[in-house]
């Protein structure tokens, strides 16, 4: 469209002579001192006026594109593939409380597969007339490629078009995948949308939960186990998913497709996405049939908090002595408080328990469905060894040069420093969440303006094996044991000795510290972009010689037998 035509589309909306809309022009490239060209001089003048310049479509052939050619920003993208997984119209709440839907499928071609989404309501209403199917090849145009997590997604609007082709197309997928069974979901998975295929073995009931902004939500959690090992996944399915099993009889063998791989505290779980569905491969006999175990509590871990959509959840962690072993597991929730107000040694029965897989080695599970009965509490004397054997079951010991991999992890090695200053962070006693403050007043990234924040002191040690150099950090109650002091006692500490603000001087423990052997315990992440290793602590010994001496026989005596039966 050239300068005179836009002239007078403007002129014609805005009604006035074209001259007027001239000298207006002009006015502006004079002010800016012949810098600004007609046609941004135009576009000033029209907002002016309050009216906007239309350009004429221009025709552009689009190409059809592979999907593994997408990237995020593309639009008007052009598809061409089957249909692998319809998820049909799945109905939602918009964030100002409106009800709203959208239709979903999948689309495969010989490249890869991504996730549509539509939001036209002439093709939601094409996706629920079954005008398009699952199964049918079909052409998109007019799309907008948008990241969702860690994959890909097409955005189809008003201007989109959806047609089914006819034909044969040997060179598309026929069928979407097969399921995975529950020991073939790794943590390599997390984030993924995958399909399951087990055996249900526990549900519970749905119950209701208020989230952040007010708004009720709905949860059940549930347990598959795998057909052919003894393996067992905990799902939990979120607000209209939490009901899909409520009629499958406990002991089928069922399929949920579009579950999301989530990993929390190093164990695996399964999450509902709004596209989730239930099919039943072979019905159960129904029935709950309660799994049992019973054992003697040695050990009891402190207690963790895990925050999610459905809110806080206390977990705790601790050893059961069976006939077959000591055995690590976690309680969840109520089930927690419980373990934690037993007097030990205690004699329990755990009903309705699972197992999960946790840094690759099997964890027992009770949670919200399950049930301790206590048979007998405070009877007898706890053995001695029972911190040792509870540290060596939740800790592998691991040099830093990271021969057993991130997770739980315990390392011993030499203290070279201690930061300095210890710094107390502020947190929401909400959501959990680090919050800023400023001339007093707290703001919470989730929850916004709160009139109250849970301080925290934390620092850090670095130490180092021999094999490598690791950061220690301390936080929260940790930091407080190995200072000796409150955060309390910290915060008025500083503002009677006037020292910076939410900063305490760590200069003591660094005299008490530095150049100590030490053995800590905690969670070991390896950062790839800065190669820097961090274990945040869980608790903290000096080195035992004897202990030490024992696990070096002990680590001798596991290299004769593997050569033995190489």
């Amino acid at each position: 469209m050239g300068i005179d035509e836009k002239i007078r589309q403007v002129a014609e909306a805005a009604g006035v002579p074209e001259e007027e809309i001239r000298q207006r022009m002009r006015r502006y490239v004079d002010e800016f001192r012949g810098l600004l060209k007609p046609d941004a001089a135009l576009i000033l003048v029209a907002t002016d006026l309050g009216v906007s310049i239309q350009e004429a479509p221009t025709e552009r052939p689009e190409s059809v594109l592979q999907i593994a050619s997408l990237f995020p920003g593309m639009s008007r993208v052009k598809l061409r593939g089957r249909i692998t997984r319809m998820h049909g119209v799945i109905q939602f709440t918009r964030r100002d409380g409106a009800p709203g839907e959208r239709a979903e499928f999948r689309l495969a071609d010989e490249t890869g597969v991504v996730l549509v989404v539509v939001w036209s309501k002439d093709l939601i209403e094409m996706i629920r007339s079954g005008e398009v199917r699952e199964g049918d090849v079909v052409e998109i145009s007019g799309g907008r490629v948008r990241p969702r997590g860690n994959m890909l997604t097409v955005h189809l609007d008003s201007r989109s078009t959806l047609r089914r082709l006819e034909g044969e197309f040997p060179e598309l997928p026929a069928e979407d995948v097969e399921p995975l069974s529950v020991a073939e979901i790794t943590e390599d998975l997390a984030g993924q949308e995958v399909d399951v295929r087990g055996v249900l073995t526990s549900t519970s009931a749905p119950r209701e939960f208020e989230r952040k902004d007010g708004r009720p939500g709905m949860i059940a959690s549930a347990v598959l186990a795998d057909e052919k090992v003894d393996e067992d996944i905990r799902l939990v399915m979120w607000d209209d998913k939490s009901r899909l099993l409520e009629d499958v009889p406990l002991g089928s063998v069922v399929e949920v497709r579009s579950v999301r791989v989530a990993v929390r505290d190093e164990s695996i779980e399964l999450h509902s996405t709004p596209r989730t569905d239930v099919r039943v491969i072979q019905p159960g006999e129904g029935g709950r049939t309660a799994q049992e175990i019973e054992g003697n509590v040695i050990y009891v871990f402190e207690p963790s908090e895990t925050f999610s959509r459905a809110g806080r959840r206390t977990v705790v962690d601790f050893v059961l002595a069976t006939p077959d072993g000591p055995v690590l597991a976690r309680a969840w929730g109520a089930r927690a408080e419980e373990i934690l107000s037993i007097r030990l040694p205690a004699r329990v029965r755990l009903v309705n328990h699972f197992w999960t897989i946790r840094d690759g080695d099997r964890m027992l599970n009770v949670g919200d469905y399950g049930r301790i009965e206590v048979l007998a509490e405070g009877e007898g004397r706890v053995p001695e060894s029972a911190a040792r054997i509870a540290h060596s079951l939740k800790y592998k010991r691991t040099w830093l040069e990271l021969t057993e991999g991130e997770g739980f992890r315990e390392v011993r090695g030499t203290v070279l420093g201690v930061s300095d200053p210890v710094r107390i962070l502020w947190y929401c006693p909400e959501c959990g969440s680090r919050v800023t403050k400023e001339y007093g007043i707290f703001q919470c990234p989730n929850c916004g303006e709160i009139a109250e924040a849970v301080p925290r002191p934390i620092f850090h040690l670095t130490i180092d094996d021999g094999t490598g150099v690791a950061r220690v950090i301390f936080i929260g109650r940790k930091a407080e044991e190995l200072l000796g002091k409150t955060v309390q006692d910290m915060l008025e500490e500083i503002e009677q000795q006037g020292y910076e603000e939410d900063s305490y001087p760590a200069d003591e423990l660094a005299k008490r510290l530095v150049g100590r052997e030490v053995v800590v315990r905690g969670r070991l992440r390896y950062q790839e972009d800065t190669g820097l290793i961090k274990l945040f602590a869980e608790s903290m010994d000096f080195a035992d010689p004897k202990s030490e001496v024992r696990l070096l026989l002990n680590e001798i005596e596991r290299m004769r037998g593997s050569m033995s039966a190489g």
